[in-house]
């Protein structure tokens, strides 16, 4: 799941958290008060502010799963 600026304001990164799913989260200056508690390749897999690099973000996952359950399972912890 990708999370980007425009969806943070229906609290969905949250619910996307607690899915089960790897979350891929763009840089952002825009944050929740809680966001400052996650760290990324530990509840989420970051993406740059331009998504410059989200190609290479969708690679990693796939070609990584045992590392994104692991980083899926943290993001719901």
């Amino acid at each position: 799941r990708i999370v980007g600026d425009g969806l943070k304001q229906f609290g969905l990164l949250r619910h996307l958290l607690l899915s089960g799913s790897v979350v891929l989260k763009q840089d952002s200056g825009v944050v929740e008060w809680w966001e400052p508690l996650l760290e990324p390749w530990v509840h989420y897999v970051p993406v740059s502010s331009t998504l410059s690099n989200l190609t290479q973000a969708v690679e990693w996952v796939r070609e990584h799963p045992a590392e994104a359950a692991r980083i899926a399972l943290a993001g719901g912890a």
